[in-house]
Parts: structure tokens; C-alpha cells; sequence
């Protein structure tokens, strides 16, 4: 069948317009309008399934990034920080059998994972919103929240461990570099933080060493390598002596026990009131040269004080502690950090 036919002449200069001709019946044109009615509802009906069929993929990306990250003891300890999925389920259940969260909005892993995803990866609360489809303000509740809970329940996790576990666990380095007395290696780090709005804060946590404005603790740790002290946070411009002086470290000790820091360190007396060996590399302070003695010292104690590097280096693997901190330090009731 020949489909309809449509001639176009030519315009007509004098009067300005053009002559259409064409084949079509009306019975054609009313067709032709159907059709295009047709195809104009499939298209609605297309454009309605597309849409409903990018919502569940949406929502299967979001169920399948929980499942990728609590069904891999590789992916929760990228994620979380934590070991194991046991590990992380373990803590959630001490930390849900004493305490409720006030929010429902998410299943209570979802808000853990939350947590420890800010911590470990240093995500915006912005893009957990979209990663778990709720509000900043939401994200904001839950993380400050969780992060009191987690503070006051989990403490007890840093210990001191007595001189008898330090004497059963000491490792052959420093049986061998004469150093069997080490009660613990000491050492200060820094955190970035915004820059306060009190002029006084500000000063504070201006710290010289940085050039910015930072928080400042103190980390002991065991020879083995285990986080055994942390002190309440100072602002950056305190030194390493006053904050070593108040930090209660010196209390925890015994007679006998050696503590081995490194220069900035360098004030023994505090410790010899407690009849407390500190071990200091050596410094050429005042004079051209170290002796051959000093030398050999200061190069076994490097070998052993690399540990409180690593440790620090572990705890600044949660990225939060990397960036900038913003609303996150508190001041509590004793009017310490």
C-alpha cells in the first residue's frame, strides 16, 4: 500500500506564502494523532518503570554496601578499623546491652558502622548522609552519641598492665640492648583542629611547632607495642614537660621502673622523685661532640623507641585524626578537654 503522498510548491513572491498540497484524509491526520497519543503514553509508561527501576538499584547498592562490609573480615577492618565481623558485632552488643540509642531511624549496625566509618575513614557527615540515606543532622546525632557512649564504655580497654606482665611479655630486643627495666616508652602527638573564635582558645592551641591550631596528648605504650596510657587532651601550646607533670603517668609508675623518651623529654627530675630511671638520647647541647659511649646508647635506644612511633602511627590510621577536627573536642565538666 502506498503511503500518502504530501507536494510542497513553490512560494508564490507577490504574495508571500506557500501552497501546500497533500493526499491526507482526515480519516489519515486522525490516525497519525492517535499514534502519536500512543507512543506519547508508552513513553510516560517507559520513563515510570526507568524511574522505579533506578530507585531499586539504588536501594540494592545501599543493602549490598552493608553486606560488602559486614560479611568480609578484609572490608570491616578497611571500613571499621575493627579485626573481624565478630569483633565488631562483639562490641556492639556490650555497648547495646548497657546503653539505648535514642535514634531509630537506623538498625542499630547501621549506626555503629556510622560511627566507625567517620573514625576510621574521616567521611563528612555529608557523604554518610547519602551513603546511608538520612540527614546530616541525623548522621551529626548519632556520630556525637555514639562517640560519648563509646568514650565512657570502652576506656577500660587502654590498662596498665602490672610490672609481672611487662617482666612475662618483654620482647628479646630489649633483653638484648640492656633495657629489661622498661616499664614504658612515652611520647607527645598533635591533632589539627579548627581555629576556635575565642581569642583565648585560640591561643591555647596555637602551637609553634605546627604553625596551627592543635590538640596535644600524651601515648605510652608497653614494650610489646600495646597502647597502655593515654592522658586528657591539651591545647598545642602546652610542652611535653607540663603535660607529662599532670598527665598522672608519673603516679602509675613504680620504684625501679625505667620510662624511655625521647629529647623534649629531658627532664629526669620529675621522675627521680619516684626513683624512676628516664632514658634520653643523648644531646650535644653545650659541647661539639657525644662520646662514644653516649653514641652507642642513644643508637640501641633508637632501635627500641621506633615501637612508640609505630603505635602512634597506627592510631593516626583512623583518619579522623588526620584531618582537621571540627566540632568534635568537648569540653567536660572538670573543665579539661
Amino acid at each position: 500500500m502506498d503511503s500518502p503522498s504530501l507536494e510542497v510548491t513553490q512560494a508564490d513572491p507577490e504574495e508571500g506564502c506557500t501552497a501546500v498540497g497533500t493526499d491526507l484524509s482526515m480519516a489519515d491526520i486522525d490516525q497519525l494523532q492517535n499514534e502519536n497519543i500512543e507512543l506519547k503514553r508508552k513513553m510516560a509508561s517507559l520513563e515510570k518503570k526507568l524511574e522505579s527501576q533506578e530507585k531499586q538499584l539504588q536501594d540494592h547498592m545501599f543493602v549490598s554496601l552493608s553486606d560488602f562490609i559486614l560479611n568480609d573480615d578484609k572490608h570491616t577492618h578497611f571500613y571499621t578499623g575493627l579485626p573481624s565481623i565478630s569483633v565488631f558485632f562483639t562490641l556492639l552488643t556490650y555497648l547495646t546491652s548497657i546503653w539505648n540509642a535514642s535514634s531509630t531511624i537506623l538498625t542499630l549496625p547501621e549506626q555503629f558502622l556510622v560511627v566507625l566509618m567517620k573514625l576510621r575513614l574521616g567521611l563528612t557527615h555529608q557523604d554518610l548522609a547519602f551513603r546511608f540515606k538520612v540527614s546530616c543532622g541525623t548522621v551529626s546525632n548519632i556520630f556525637h552519641e555514639w562517640l560519648d557512649v563509646m568514650a565512657k564504655e570502652l576506656q577500660c580497654l587502654v590498662r596498665w598492665p602490672s610490672r609481672k606482665e611487662i617482666r612475662r611479655n618483654l620482647p628479646t630486643l630489649f633483653k638484648t640492648t640492656g633495657f629489661q627495666k622498661v616499664r614504658c616508652i612515652i611520647d607527645c602527638t598533635e591533632v589539627f583542629t579548627e581555629r576556635p573564635t575565642s581569642l583565648q582558645a585560640r591561643a591555647i592551641t596555637y602551637s609553634h611547632y605546627k604553625s596551627h591550631n592543635t590538640v596535644k596528648f600524651l601515648v605510652g605504650i608497653s614494650p610489646t607495642g600495646a597502647i597502655t596510657f593515654l592522658s586528657k587532651v591539651w591545647g598545642g601550646r602546652a610542652s611535653d614537660k607540663v603535660i607529662t607533670k599532670n598527665s598522672g603517668l608519673i603516679d602509675l609508675l613504680e620504684q625501679g621502673d625505667h620510662v624511655m623518651a625521647d629529647r623534649g623529654f629531658n627532664f629526669p627530675e620529675y621522675f627521680a622523685n619516684k626513683c624512676v630511671r628516664l632514658h634520653v638520647p643523648a644531646s650535644t647541647k653545650g659541647r661539639k661532640q657525644l662520646t662514644g659511649l653516649e653514641v652507642t646508647h642513644s643508637r640501641k635506644m633508637s632501635r627500641v623507641r621506633i615501637h612508640v612511633e609505630r603505635a602512634i602511627g597506627k592510631l593516626k590510621s583512623f583518619r579522623v585524626l588526620r584531618n582537621m577536627l571540627v566540632s568534635m573536642v568537648k569540653r567536660r565538666n572538670d573543665n579539661s578537654l
